[in-house]
């Protein structure tokens, strides 16, 4: 099998891979086959695979807002431990930098260096596209690759939710990044 690795969104074609991979995964809190359904064909969702050959070897995917939610992140557990978690979350992070919000609450890709873009038809009036402003997640507060991988992305813990994660109970820790680009100062 070739080790390149490749990155693409998933969609409902690839619902039976995720279904496969999610109790290796994740073997103690496995989403349903119901959930991963739904959050693979709701419109709100961005879910991205990493690729070997044509296999899925994982996956992460965020629920889309101008603050969006982190829902998930695995990798096979015989993928760990080769940088396949960052480069993921960093592909991940990329694509939903290109995200634009317009004002009929649709969603959208657009090239990141665009600033301004509006939408106007007779009689409308404009408002500006949005960009997604940060990303939040929760991380199992005994997740310390996983923890280190979120910092050294950029992501800073900003709180703790007791007897967040089940099977077993466990604290969360809260970690957000901050994708909103900062005034230059003048």
């Amino acid at each position: 099998m070739s080790s390149k690795i490749t990155y693409r969104q998933l969609g409902p074609a690839d619902l039976f891979q995720v279904i496969e991979l999610e109790p290796q995964i994740f073997p103690a809190d496995a989403w349903t086959e119901s959930m991963l359904t739904e959050e693979l064909t709701l419109p709100d969702r961005l879910y991205l695979g990493a690729f070997q050959a044509d296999t899925l070897i994982g996956y992460a995917g965020v629920r889309l807002g101008i603050d969006s939610d982190v829902m998930t992140v695995g990798i096979l557990p015989s993928q760990r431990g080769k940088g396949l978690g960052t480069a993921l979350v960093k592909e991940l992070i990329n694509q939903v930098k290109k995200i634009r919000f317009a004002p009929e609450g649709k969603v959208f890709f657009q090239d990141e260096k665009a600033t301004e873009v509006e939408f106007i038809s007779a009689g409308q009036i404009t408002r500006p596209v949005r960009r997604v402003e940060k990303l939040i997640l929760e991380v199992r507060i005994s997740n310390q690759p996983a923890i280190v991988l979120y910092e050294k992305l950029g992501f800073e813990k900003v709180g703790q939710i007791k007897r967040y994660y089940r099977n077993p109970v466990e604290d969360a820790l809260v970690m957000i990044l901050e994708l909103k680009e900062k005034p230059a100062h003048l």
